[in-house]
């Protein structure tokens, strides 16, 4: 069954057999390794009888790609999802939902458009926008509500290509209902886009944007350039809001030049469900144990301890451990985070949670990290299913919440519109207000 349908490619449409054995082995995989079933209120087993019916009279592969994607989406996870090549078909533009309102920010595609920023968005091919969100949300793998919208005001937007080659849009303009018909067109591509970005901020304040966690080994050296430069200020910003992720090392690289503890990355523990076993949890020291003579190779002059000694070992090493790399900047440090604050960026702020070192402010971040165990199912679709289930050493599972700021702030249309950053401002204020 593992290499079931690994040959089949785009355009070839899959045999019952095909459908069926694909469905069942992602149903069996996430009810033997999903890492969260106790927080969230679902019943497996009875999502199997509900979607086993559908699938056995889907037309096409489309079809059966988007249910599987609808199915997995119940598992609330931002780790837990499908992947299909152009399955999803975006138009590439940026809205801002405030409550029920829902507003156009810009277009990120070569079409010319009528609509301006700030215009509220009435309806989409006729259906009111917030059914039209909640159509769209079913097919959403998220962790939380605020990665949820995330996801909505950009790449899974409600105005998209799925069912349609054309899309009507109704908005509200000065005042007047209007309409404009799009058409599928290529995103631009973001040539200013940068992984680190720095200046110097009035008041003696610095200020670096990580806007990426990966590659780790371009990113570093960008990072510990600009924290080099910036490293005689009074205070330092560093700004996560568009950070999704990457490689959690980048983060913990970042934690050893502000903090001067030796601080632990976060606590892990990874499922794994068998009928002989049940729900076994595999711990840090437990894999240890399973992997003993592999992690042996770690560190080869210790070949000669007993298993007890190595594993204290291991426990207090680099592998678990972050120890500070001097110079440390010691100086009131802000981090502005929001809901793209994603994954590895938050196992950056792992580490730093309840040990008073940093202030967080901005909007709660994406609130999902882990590490995916991942099925090839075919060349079309693959899935991802998050085994690994993570926490704060202090015991925040920030996983389903995310991180909450120390000072949350609310933005408004007017201050999206006219490009104000409310959030830099008030952490430049916080800064120079602190003694």
């Amino acid at each position: 069954m593992d290499n079931l349908g690994k040959n089949i490619g785009s355009g070839k449409q899959l045999t019952e057999a095909e459908k069926l054995s694909f469905f069942f082995k992602i149903w069996h995989y996430s009810n033997d390794f999903f890492a969260f079933f106790d927080q969230i209120d679902l019943d497996w087993e009875n999502v199997k009888m509900e979607f086993l019916p559908r699938v056995q009279v889907i037309q096409n592969n489309e079809e059966f790609y988007r249910l599987i994607t609808e199915m997995i989406a119940l598992l609330k996870d931002g780790h837990t999802s499908t992947y299909v090549q152009e399955l999803w078909k975006p138009a590439f533009i940026q809205t801002k939902i405030i409550g029920k309102n829902v507003y156009f920010i810009n277009d990120e595609s070569y079409r010319k458009q009528t609509m301006l920023s700030g215009d509220k968005i009435l309806k989409v091919n006729n259906v009111p926008v917030q059914e039209a969100i909640e159509e769209t949300k079913k097919y959403i793998s998220s962790s939380t509500e605020q990665w949820t919208t995330a996801r909505l005001e950009s790449y899974q937007s409600f105005i998209n290509f799925n069912h349609c080659d054309s899309i009507v849009v109704e908005f509200e303009q000065n005042g007047k209902i209007l309409q404009e018909i799009i058409y599928p067109s290529p995103k631009k591509s973001n040539k200013n886009f940068t992984y680190i970005e720095s200046k110097l901020l009035k008041d003696n304040i610095g200020y670096i944007a990580v806007n990426s966690m990966t590659p780790k080994d371009e990113i570093i050296p960008f990072f510990d350039s600009a924290f080099d430069t910036l490293f005689n200020t009074k205070a330092l910003i560093i700004d996560l809001r568009k950070n999704g992720g990457g490689s959690s090392g980048t983060g913990f690289h970042i934690v050893s030049k502000i903090s001067n503890e030796i601080l632990p990355y976060f606590k892990s523990k990874v499922r794994s469900y068998s009928v002989d076993k049940f729900d076994k949890w595999y711990s840090e020291e437990d894999i240890f144990d399973i992997f003993y003579n592999v992690y042996q190779g770690i560190f080869p002059d210790t070949t000669n301890q007993n298993e007890l000694e190595l594993l204290d070992k291991f426990q207090n090493s680099d592998y678990f451990n972050i120890k500070p790399q001097p110079p440390i900047y010691e100086k009131p440090i802000v981090i502005l985070i929001g809901p793209n604050t994603f994954s590895a960026a938050e196992d950056f702020l792992s580490p730093l949670h309840g040990i008073n070192r940093v202030t967080l402010i901005g909007k709660s971040t994406g609130g999902s990290t882990g590490q995916p165990l991942m099925l090839q199912l075919n060349n079309d679709l693959s899935v991802r299913i998050c085994s690994r289930r993570c926490w704060c050493a202090d015991g925040y599972e920030f996983v389903g919440k995310g991180f909450v700021p120390d000072i949350e702030i609310e933005e408004n249309i007017g201050d999206i519109i006219s490009k104000k950053d409310v959030t830099l401002e008030k952490a430049v204020l916080y800064l120079n207000e602190e003694k």
